[in-house]
């Protein structure tokens, strides 16, 4: 659970039942700590999520349940995050009648990641015309879901293929439109 407090960011972790609260920078040892107990890999439960979108609407892992999903962990000044747009745009056309679902969670600045505000949200869907939900990340999920497990380096973008149940299927690190598309075709036939 993230708050916000005098401008500062507040973290309240809840691990096995115990809370803990901490205030300040999340620093690598926290980060480390965090991947430990969720998991982004193949095969794993997708962690749960919730962005907003330009409305300030939720959305998150449990709207996605029930459907093959492909959840998008993109950054406005990317090339990868750029490339990808419309061809994910594209790939939601083919795939959406067939079962596909797709959320974009979008940030502001790789280094920084400042979340996106909502007319960030509505400049990047107009841009590139996403017929499916971009949501901003208030609550700094991205610092979990967005670090590469070798380097702990931030990947953008990074997308996750998720099963009806919300098993992670194939996970993306940059942009593979190419292995995307051969996902989606072997899960989607």
């Amino acid at each position: 659970q993230f708050l916000a407090k005098d401008g500062r960011a507040a973290v309240l972790l809840t691990i096995d039942g115990v809370s803990a609260p901490a205030t300040g920078t999340l620093t690598m040892d926290v980060d480390h700590q965090l991947k430990a107990v969720i998991s982004t890999d193949v095969g794993a439960p997708m962690p749960d999520f919730v962005g907003q979108d330009a409305d300030g609407h939720s959305i998150g892992l449990t709207d996605l349940l029930g459907k093959v999903a492909y959840v998008d962990f993109g950054e406005m000044t990317c090339p990868g995050s750029i490339t990808g747009a419309p061809i994910l745009a594209s790939l939601y056309a083919t795939y959406h009648s067939k079962g596909l679902d797709v959320v974009t969670v979008l940030v502001y600045g790789p280094t920084t990641l400042v979340s996106s505000t909502p007319a960030d949200l509505i400049t990047w869907q107009s841009t590139y015309s996403l017929p499916f939900p971009i949501v901003r990340d208030p609550f700094g999920a991205t610092k979990i879901f967005n670090r590469n497990p070798i380097t702990s380096a931030s990947d953008f973008p990074t997308g996750y293929l998720l099963d009806a149940a919300g098993v992670i299927r194939y996970r993306f690190a940059g942009w593979d439109g190419a292995g995307l598309s051969a996902a989606l075709a072997a899960m989607l036939p």
